[in-house]
């Protein structure tokens, strides 16, 4: 068994340093509030995960901000620092929203009006940090808190309280003084040429002869900030009528992204090779009614069913019908998978916060042009006109020291889920055991196939793997509730990091849509594990003694009855 958890509710994941980007969500109960947006538990929580909520260095900085602008009470302070991003939140939170929301959810608030809301430029004079202040009243924060979560543009801690400590020196400017461009620090750089070497190595198929350079590497704030961003430069470049699909299952924000942006997408899921015949079939409908299909997105795996799609078959789609096509590696992590080179996808994004950085501590993300696509030159030319340096150095600075044990820490990671893995398909097997099935690429034959024909081969230095995100799911919610609440595990959203986290994903997020979630392969009996550092040994013992619990309480669940 592993050392018994004292990580006290809301707090962030030991070591837990200041700018922590984790917080403990024990309990089924708490699962529920999370699920009823529940302000008393946001409130409550000592820590929070920086897209969710403002941190409290930020929060510190925008009430001194109001202070220092010496504004009325009841006006909220949400800080950018880019004029574009600020601008980009005026005018998400003056447009109506749509009327029908994501996954038939309820229509979000009113919009401002546009004298209510306004930007400030300040400066911080010993830093030279350029801050834009979106100032609106108070009652209409929850506007802008949805594009501050959804796009992931707002300022980070680590900026946030250098600010602070260096307030004697905050001056107001004006708007237009400050749009000249950023340059890269030496983290910046160490970042780029990291990834760089990292996706050519062991390429499949050997070397290739174009290859990836640190400057066809851009970097973003989050990962929800390079979708963000390359879906509206696709819009801007392509047609505002032009739709996009999803094949798979897409991250609850990315569909978010894809419905506020945009005149629609295809959701198609989830993402077997059967499911390549309707997403086909969506193509030519568009096509023969004279409408583009501006990119076909999918996530490699996905979160959280670890379904993995066809590449070949989805670049042949895009080829022949004219769509980029952009592939969010995340959960497979480009240590172990190749999704570039002549046959890959023309964008990949990644979120760098996850096993990259791998610590829990700091934001960031990356979309890597594929030099060897066919159409490179005009998405190198689109990313040039519109991509603005506007990752913090401090935190770029973090990521480079970080990720220089990458592929050590991602050796672990691999081999620890798979143990873990293994451990709970032994349970599958098991008539008498609670849990009826383990999600994970390679447990599924077809999956299996998709993910090692682009699954790097073994060097040396590392043997790639299949991730360290899997799920496993359990025969009643009812049998789920009692081992969520007595497993010695940290629960909370977040994956790739030092500690082994659990949620009970599908539940949490998609819990008052359900209908419309099984028809992308999720069920409220699938719990979410995202394997760490820690001995898996330990591990395995933390997970035996749950599952006995559980299992004593065989005869108390309505469908025990056959026992």
């Amino acid at each position: 068994m592993s050392e018994l958890i004292t990580t006290g509710f809301g707090e962030a994941l030991p070591p837990a340093p200041r700018h922590a980007i984790t917080f403990h969500l024990p309990k089924w109960a708490n699962l529920l509030r999370l699920l009823e947006k529940d302000q008393t538990l946001f409130n409550a929580l000592k820590n929070t995960y920086p897209r969710m909520l403002p941190k409290p260095d930020v929060k510190a900085l925008a009430a001194a901000l109001g202070e220092f602008l010496n504004l009325p009470p009841g006006t909220a302070v949400v800080i950018f620092t880019s004029l574009s991003s600020a601008s980009e939140c005026v005018e998400f939170a003056t447009q109506t929203p749509r009327a029908e929301g994501m996954l038939d959810a309820p229509k979000g608030p009113d919009p401002v009006a546009r004298d209510e809301i306004s930007i400030r430029a300040l400066r911080v004079a010993k830093t030279g940090t350029k801050l834009f202040a979106v100032v609106l009243p108070a009652q209409n924060f929850p506007n802008v808190l949805q594009f501050w979560q959804n796009a992931g543009l707002g300022i980070q801690s680590r900026l946030a309280e250098q600010c602070l400590d260096n307030l004697d020196s905050l001056e107001e400017v004006t708007k237009d003084c400050s749009v000249s461009p950023r340059t890269e620090s030496p983290g910046h750089v160490e970042v780029k040429e990291r990834i760089a070497g990292l996706v050519e190595r062991a390429p499949v198929g050997g070397p290739r002869p174009v290859q990836v350079q640190a400057d066809d590497i851009y970097l973003f704030q989050t990962g929800m900030t390079s979708i963000y961003r390359v879906h509206t430069w696709l819009l801007k470049a392509n047609s505002l009528e032009a739709k996009t699909a999803f094949f798979g299952f897409a991250f609850y924000t990315t569909l978010q992204i894809f419905h506020e942006y945009g005149t629609g997408n295809k959701l198609i899921g989830p993402g077997t090779d059967e499911e390549l015949i309707h997403l086909e079939a969506f193509l030519e409908s568009e096509k023969n009614d004279g409408r583009k299909v501006q990119a076909i997105w999918f996530e490699f795996p996905s979160n959280p069913s670890l379904t993995v799609p066809n590449l070949s078959r989805l670049r042949d789609l895009a080829d022949t019908y004219g769509c980029y096509l952009i592939a969010d590696d995340t959960i497979g992590s480009f240590c172990n998978i190749d999704l570039l080179g002549p046959s890959g996808a023309d964008i990949v994004v990644t979120s760098l916060t996850k096993s990259f950085s791998g610590y829990a501590d700091v934001m960031g993300a990356s979309a890597i042009l594929n030099p060897m696509a066919s159409r490179y030159a005009e998405l190198k030319d689109l990313f040039t006109q519109n991509y603005e340096l506007d990752y913090c150095p401090l935190d770029a600075a973090v990521l480079a020291s970080n990720s220089r044990d990458y592929l050590v820490r991602a050796k672990t990671f691999n081999t620890n889920t798979q143990t873990l893995v293994s451990y709970f398909q032994s349970k599958v097997s098991d008539p008498k055991s609670c849990i009826t099935g383990v999600l994970y690429p390679n447990t599924n034959p077809v999956f299996k196939a998709n993910f090692d024909a682009v699954k790097r081969p073994t060097t040396p230095e590392f043997e790639p793997g299949y991730g360290c995100l899997f799920s496993i799911e359990f025969e009643s919610v009812e049998k789920l509730e009692v081992f969520y609440d007595c497993v010695n595990l940290h629960v909370g959203p977040h994956l790739g990091a030092h500690r082994t986290i659990m949620i009970s994903y599908v539940k949490g997020l998609y819990g008052k849509q359900m209908e419309w979630a099984r028809r992308f392969g999720l069920r409220e009996t699938m719990l979410r594990i995202a394997t760490g550092l820690e001995d898996v040994e330990g591990l395995i013992g933390d997970f035996e003694n749950a599952l006995k619990v559980v299992d004593g309480l065989r005869g108390n669940f309505a469908n025990d009855a056959d026992f």
